[in-house]
């Protein structure tokens, strides 16, 4: 599985579209991001192991939200954003007034990646 599908299926849960996945090879081409050691080692870890991307994202995002793996997922969500056939994941939805203990389950699941996403990461440094 190639970078674009992997951070793909990520944020949306499926396979990007080869249009979208040759979309983001074009723009990596054009702006690539310069990769450290420390970034290297997390790109090679999360791509080996597609189930730790959200940890280390939560995780990057604190510590790190400069890091390579996040601008990746930053150019890749304005990529998929933009195609209407994936639009519906990203346009707000009406929702019953309940689901604010939806929300308050998302924010505890977040903080819980962030812990355990702040553990790997000190592991792969």
């Amino acid at each position: 599985m190639d970078e674009a599908a992997i951070l793909g299926r990520y944020l949306i849960g499926e396979s990007p579209e080869p249009d979208a996945c040759g979309m983001f090879e074009r723009a990596a081409g054009l702006r690539p991001i310069p990769l450290g050691e420390r970034d290297r080692a997390v790109l090679a870890f999360a791509y080996r192991h597609p189930w730790s991307i959200g940890l280390l994202d939560a995780a990057l995002a604190a510590v790190r939200p400069d890091a390579a793996l996040r601008q990746k997922l930053f150019v890749m969500t304005a990529i998929l954003e933009a195609r209407p056939t994936y639009c519906d994941h990203f346009l707000p939805v009406d929702r019953p007034r309940r689901y604010v203990a939806t929300i308050v389950a998302v924010c505890a699941r977040a903080a819980l990646k962030r812990i355990t996403g702040l553990m790997l990461l000190a592991f792969l440094r």
